[in-house]
């Protein structure tokens, strides 16, 4: 049975409730098919400023890194999160305004990594060496630092980076906030 209302301007016809189910199904194909046709989701990654650093190593060279500096807020957050990929002369430097005992965890990052930790005076005081990638485990600095190095994963051994290493950085940075 059809119903047919009366509007203002027009009669509208409405069609009946047989109808309406048999298209159910159909209008539920047609929605699944142009989800799938949407692109994905573009992720914006946040943009790091650059710079070279350098980390003493235990023959007393100096190991130079292609460096993303991460020295807001916003940007200690998000870290590696999200990179698929890293090369050994890549780094990431994180920079707080005050000393503190730091934690980081691998969450979103399907990366291992070396992350180094240094004092104020630039001093390695703690290191995890290949981390779990994905991994929501807390890793400490153990100790007050100023500095934490991600590198990926064996670049610290393979470089000689030890106990006795240090940052070395020449590079005019912005200030950590």
């Amino acid at each position: 049975m059809d119903f047919i209302f009366h509007g203002l301007y027009r009669p509208i016809h409405i069609i009946s409730l047989p109808v309406v189910q048999h298209m159910r199904g159909a209008v539920i194909i047609a929605l699944i098919w142009l989800g799938a046709s949407l692109p994905a989701p573009v992720y914006a990654e946040p943009v790091f400023p650059k710079i070279e650093i350098g980390i003493t190593t235990s023959d007393g060279r100096v190991k130079r890194f292609d460096t993303e500096l991460a020295h807001l807020p916003q940007l200690r957050q998000h870290g590696l999160m999200h990179r698929q990929d890293m090369a050994d002369n890549q780094a990431m430097l994180f920079i707080w305004p005050q000393p503190a005992k730091r934690l980081f965890w691998m969450k979103n990052t399907p990366l291992s990594l070396d992350i180094l930790f240094f004092d104020d005076a630039g001093k390695l005081v703690h290191a995890h060496q290949n981390t779990t990638p994905l991994s929501e485990v807390l890793l400490s600095s153990e100790q007050v630092i100023t500095y934490a190095v991600e590198l990926r994963a064996g670049v610290m051994a393979n470089a000689g980076i030890n106990a006795a290493s240090e940052l070395v950085i020449s590079d005019i940075m912005p200030a950590a906030q």
